[in-house]
């Protein structure tokens, strides 16, 4: 049975990685939300459902008398497996992130039409091509 409880550690540690990497890559997080709090959840949760799993794992593998499983055991595992994929799927991260990168491209090219320098844009060009100074009248 520590195989099951190992794999199901080992995969909620993911799951809850691909949750807070699709929270903190989303470019409307919630409000309650912050950086500072986000990582510090993640790193504490993450890292202990690594340890214990891999423990679980360990113990699974080191026992007295060689693993061996049951069926009741592979069929635990397999749905264990199974629920985890699905969960994954319907997570869709690499999807979603690319999104999210969209998104944020989209928002700095707003943003870069929106700081384009006014004066520089309405002040009359010469022959050359280039602006002239504001500072300086031509001659007529």
């Amino acid at each position: 049975m520590d195989i099951v409880y190992s794999v199901a550690l080992l995969g909620l540690a993911v799951v809850i990685f691909i949750a807070f990497l699709l929270n903190d890559r989303a470019s409307d997080r919630p409000g309650w939300t912050s950086e500072g709090m986000a990582s510090e959840l993640s790193t504490v949760a993450i890292t202990g459902l690594i340890a214990f799993g891999l423990c679980f794992g360990v113990r699974f593998f080191a026992s007295a008398n060689g693993p061996v499983m049951g069926l009741k055991e592979v069929a635990l595992l397999a749905a264990t497996l199974t629920a985890y994929y699905l969960i994954y799927r319907k997570l869709a991260p690499r999807r979603r992130i690319a999104e999210y990168a969209d998104k944020r491209a989209q928002g700095r090219a707003i943003s870069e039409l929106s700081s384009v320098n006014i004066v520089s844009v309405a002040s009359p060009a010469d022959n050359s091509g280039q602006s002239s100074k504001p500072g300086l009248s031509r001659a007529a």
